[in-house]
């Protein structure tokens, strides 16, 4: 047992102040790619930014499309956390319910990482074959999330089995269009606002005939 304190001690601490760099890393990027662009930015003004060496980090990358990933698991980080309070948290075995809190959720989420959501909307032309396979295969992962959601909600009889696919694609779409479409929806209504009218016409989609 005492050889194993060591261990136990030391590794959380390390993995607490890699995840901390790792964060500050794809704060300042996003920022500089979104002030100067992408391409326009290099992992010297990063570095210079940051106040440490660019072999530094090179510790944590490999290359400046790696940062782009950085940026996107600090944003999957945010929508995991929040689809995860509200498991955690509901009560309510009411489908629809379950949809529109997860809706809010999800649109919480894009609020707090707006200007990332913007940024990596408009990098994935940039990037390479895998980059754009990775930062598709996330939005999906959502989409995937609001699909499972939408055929419970089937399996009980509060949804139809219509429009399954579309609906949950409009959502997430919507709901990251909160970032994207922020400069004319904040002049119409709120956060809450939006969320209920997402969820409003998801419910329309998806009402049992």
């Amino acid at each position: 047992m005492l050889s194993t304190l060591p261990g136990n001690l030391f590794l959380k601490p390390q993995i607490k102040r890699r995840e901390s760099k790792k964060q500050k890393i794809a704060d300042v990027a996003a920022k500089l790619f979104i002030q100067k662009g992408y391409n326009e930015t290099t992992l010297d003004e990063i570095s210079q930014m940051l106040k440490i060496s660019k072999a530094s980090i090179y510790t944590y990358v490999k290359s400046k499309q790696d940062i782009v990933f950085l940026i996107l698991e600090q944003v999957e980080k945010t929508w995991g956390a929040n689809f995860e309070r509200v498991r955690q948290s509901f009560t309510n075995g009411n489908a629809r319910s379950f949809l529109k809190e997860n809706i809010k959720a999800y649109i919480e989420a894009v609020d707090v990482k707006q200007n990332e959501y913007i940024f990596l909307n408009h990098v994935v032309v940039s990037l390479d074959k895998v980059g754009r396979r990775r930062l598709l295969g996330s939005t999906d992962q959502v989409r995937q999330i609001f699909k499972d959601i939408i055929l419970t909600g089937v399996q009980s009889g509060e949804f139809s089995g219509n429009n399954i696919e579309i609906t949950s694609f409009l959502i997430m779409n919507l709901s990251s269009g909160w970032a994207r479409d922020r400069w004319f929806l904040r002049q119409q209504m709120n956060l809450n606002g939006y969320s209920d009218l997402v969820t409003e016409i998801a419910i329309r989609m998806l009402e049992v005939k």
